[in-house]
């Protein structure tokens, strides 16, 4: 693990005095201070990220996993699982939802098959880190090994380098696998000790029948597999996903390089949890883009104590919400960037 040793080490708190800069300039150009609410807050926070007051606008990458899981079996998704294998492969063109938002915005994607239940590759745009085909039924087993685990946050790490290395220094997550909507809902129980009766959602829209399904396959892998609610790996490890560790990845390589990262819904927020629990100051560099329709997505951003400024009714995953946000930060460090303060215009 001497990779991700590594980074959680370089993980530093953002800087103050580019941040306490960025917060006096927002204070003397020609507007009311704080009358720009979250904008100001997005440019301070960058600034503290990128440690630096003088800010530009950034180079967009998205970083979606693709992985089912074994939890299927209990029958908690109306959806068959290989609706993942035809449709992952349909995030890299312009006629899905993420590809579209992918071209108006100029994001790069990278859409990597973690762990899609299919022996085929998917297509050449699809990047395979295929791990295994789909995590064990958490409902019986351990999700997968400890050396799994550490394999997926390693891929995570990997590409979100790769990206960094290359210019990008705004990155958004996404995903996509049936049943993942189960698995996030049982991180959040795990680390939040809510019930899995009061948080538990419906995912892609399950009935009455199937939820109770749901329910009670998240109070098993609890049972089962105890998880430790303090170990990031051991929770990862028992109950996870792989694109829960992708993720995970992509978040720790991010904040040890001064990189934001935007998170989408449930499944991103549950690897900005285990994130926490390596160190708080990850939250630091994360960008809450809008708020799931996900019950469990409440308890989660509680824990994180990240308030998304978006509430559009979304619950779609693949990182849609995140990357649309993107333009709000662009439009925020314009304004930033381009207004002038009071004494430039002799005001004061």
């Amino acid at each position: 693990m001497n990779i991700i040793d590594d980074l959680i080490n370089n993980i530093k708190p953002l800087d103050k005095e580019s941040m306490k800069k960025a917060e006096e300039r927002q204070n003397n150009i020609i507007k009311p201070q704080k009358a720009l609410g979250v904008l100001e807050n997005i440019t301070i926070q960058l600034a503290g990220i990128y440690k630096t007051s003088n800010l530009t606008m950034p180079k967009k990458a998205i970083i979606t996993f693709g992985s089912d899981n074994g939890v299927y079996e209990e029958n908690v998704s109306k959806d068959n699982q290989s609706l993942t294998a035809i449709h992952f492969p349909n995030f890299v063109q312009n006629y899905s939802a993420i590809g579209s938002i992918c071209e108006y915005t100029h994001t790069k994607m990278l859409a990597i098959d973690i762990g899609i239940n299919s022996d085929k590759k998917l297509s050449d745009e699809i990047i395979d880190e295929k791990i295994a085909k789909s995590t064990k039924n958490i409902a019986k087993n351990h999700s997968m090994s400890k050396e799994q685990a550490i394999k997926s946050i390693k891929t995570g790490i990997h590409y979100a380098n790769k990206l960094i290395d290359e210019g990008y220094n705004l990155i958004s997550l996404g995903e996509m696998g049936i049943a993942n909507t189960t698995i996030a809902t049982a991180i959040v129980s795990c680390i939040t000790d809510k019930s899995p009766d009061e948080i538990t959602g419906r995912g892609s829209g399950i009935n009455d029948d199937i939820l109770k399904n749901k329910i009670n396959a998240i109070k098993k892998s609890l049972e089962i597999n105890k998880p430790n609610k303090n170990d990031y790996i051991d929770i990862l490890t028992k109950i996870g996903g792989f694109e829960t560790g992708g993720m995970l990845g992509v978040i720790l390589a991010c904040c040890a390089r001064n990189t934001p990262v935007i998170l989408d819904g449930l499944i991103t927020y549950s690897a900005a949890m285990l994130a926490k629990l390596i160190t708080p100051i990850t939250t630091d560099y994360l960008i809450c883009s809008h708020k799931t329709r996900e019950k469990a997505g409440n308890f989660a951003l509680e824990y994180l104590n990240l308030t998304p400024p978006l509430n559009l009714d979304l619950c779609l995953g693949e990182g849609y919400g995140a990357v649309m946000y993107s333009q709000i930060i662009e439009s925020a460090i314009y304004s930033y960037n381009t207004m002038k303060t009071f004494s430039q215009l002799n005001m004061l």
